[in-house]
């Protein structure tokens, strides 16, 4: 029966806009399509495939290939059974419809409601962001748990609304950037009591500077992930953040393009509250190998496995500390994005292990032989990814790269 068919569908489309990250429905879903020799299910299994493979790596894998075949030949006939009104763009998410575009707001309203019936869309985005006021009455805002709204423009008076509205409540990520966002924002977030399921936020590109910051750190929420790139951070700002249990439950921390500082790095690493993080990204953030040095002794960052040292004037001496840091054992992805007018010397990472290490960004330093021969003679049994995106010194370093283990 058709009717009994899309109703138990539904029930698994439900079950994972709810909890998109739970495995298990998006599983039993699968299984249920497999039953009825639905060709959905080998999309699904193609994503859950791509999910065990690094993001940078993932352009050049079999299943990304397998699923742009799969799309080719199912997915005009998928979209199509849904509605006849489409969105702007439609994104699957490991395999089902989760993430949808609108032109604008009353867009959203107009169609959104048929569209959230008959998939997984939790996240949705806009072409425009006019009329905050009516998105914040819109009670179909509560089948949303992950908004985005960077594009130019939007101003904080505006944006401000939604943070009385209490049809966010499901929200779990807010993505703000590029915008005209000033520190009253900050303090909305602060103060708004329908955020207590929000744990990752995004205000990159916005003048939140350290007054906003400092709003921020008084947020009661538990964050998990926070994005803060471009926005006037100092110093200040950072002692703010450390001294809040904001930091506690932080697994990303993403700075990047701030005014920071070694001193204001050094209180990253001193803070104790942040001993779940995982991915720290600094990079351009006028740091010197002082600050990496208090980054590689820091007793509570052992559990890095991203950092993004990028566009910083580390030296020779911050490169030369890297394989002694405390966060080594776990380290997957590190960006050195080295200036091209220094160049490095890796002796130290000659015989050293990097056991988990999978990519590796140079950055555009000109690489020589002697240059590459330490870091040929690290150990690194998982790298994948190496970025050497400045010059090559010649066909003996080429030869070197060719003779990588």
């Amino acid at each position: 029966d058709q009717g009994m068919r899309m109703s138990v569908e539904q029930t698994f489309l439900d079950a994972i806009r709810q909890e998109p990250d739970e495995m298990v429905h998006r599983l039993a879903f699968t299984d249920w399509l497999e039953d009825r020799e639905d060709p959905r299910a080998e999309l699904i299994r193609i994503h859950l495939e791509l999910d065990e493979i690094p993001e940078y790596a993932r352009h050049i894998s079999d299943p990304i290939f397998r699923k742009r075949l799969w799309w080719r030949e199912h997915a005009a006939h998928w979209l199509n059974t849904f509605t006849d009104v489409e969105p702007i763009h439609c994104w699957c998410e490991r395999g089902v419809p989760e993430d949808a575009q609108f032109e604008n707001f009353k867009t959203f309203q107009r169609i959104g409601a048929e569209w959230l019936a008959c998939t997984a869309i939790h996240r949705v985005q806009f072409r425009t962001l006019t009329g905050c006021k009516m998105l914040a009455r819109m009670r179909l805002l509560q089948q949303v748990t992950e908004l985005m709204m960077d594009r130019p423009g939007l101003r904080s008076h505006a944006l401000n609304v939604l943070f009385k509205s209490e049809n966010i409540n499901n929200l779990r990520r807010l993505s703000v950037t590029s915008s005209e966002l000033d520190p009253s924002t900050a303090r909305a977030i602060r103060d708004c009591p329908h955020l207590g399921n929000l744990r990752g936020l995004d205000l990159s590109h916005n003048a939140i500077k350290d007054e906003g910051v400092a709003y921020l750190a008084q947020f009661p929420g538990q964050l998990q992930s926070l994005a803060l790139r471009r926005v006037g951070l100092t110093n200040q700002g950072i002692q703010a953040l450390v001294d809040s249990t904001l930091v506690e439950g932080l697994e990303q921390l993403d700075l990047n393009f701030n005014d920071l500082g070694d001193e204001a790095v050094a209180l990253l690493a001193e803070c104790e509250s942040l001993t779940n993080l995982t991915n720290l990204e600094i990079s351009d953030c006028r740091l010197s190998a002082k600050g990496v040095k208090s980054l590689c002794e820091s007793k509570h960052l052992s559990h890095l496995k991203r950092l993004d040292l990028s566009s910083n004037d580390i030296a020779e001496e911050g490169v030369s500390m890297i394989p002694e840091a405390t966060f080594l054992p776990s380290l997957e992805r590190i960006e050195l994005g080295l200036l091209d007018d220094r160049i490095p010397d890796f002796h130290t990472w000659a015989g050293a292990s990097f056991p988990e290490l999978r990519y590796l960004d140079l950055g555009s330093v000109e690489l020589s032989a002697s240059t590459l021969s330490p870091l040929i003679q690290a150990d690194m049994p998982k790298l994948r990814y190496l970025d050497v995106s400045g010059r090559l010194g010649g066909d003996e370093s080429v030869r070197a790269l060719a003779d990588w283990p």
